[in-house]
């Protein structure tokens, strides 16, 4: 789901997607256990702090 979300997408264009919004259209927070869903919101952290490094 992430990297359906950020393929292709430019740094600045990470930086500026509504992940959170995105995640909720599909309900996919609710479908996740706490656990897997705090390894999601970490990934898409450390996608967002790669990114800012190059935007």
């Amino acid at each position: 789901m992430v990297l359906a979300a950020y393929n292709a997408k430019s740094p600045q264009e990470i930086q500026s997607f509504d992940i959170e919004g995105y995640f909720e259209q599909l309900n996919l927070i609710k479908h996740l256990s706490p656990s897997r869903g705090n390894g999601l919101k970490a990934m898409v952290a450390r996608i967002r702090e790669t990114a800012a490094r190059f935007a």
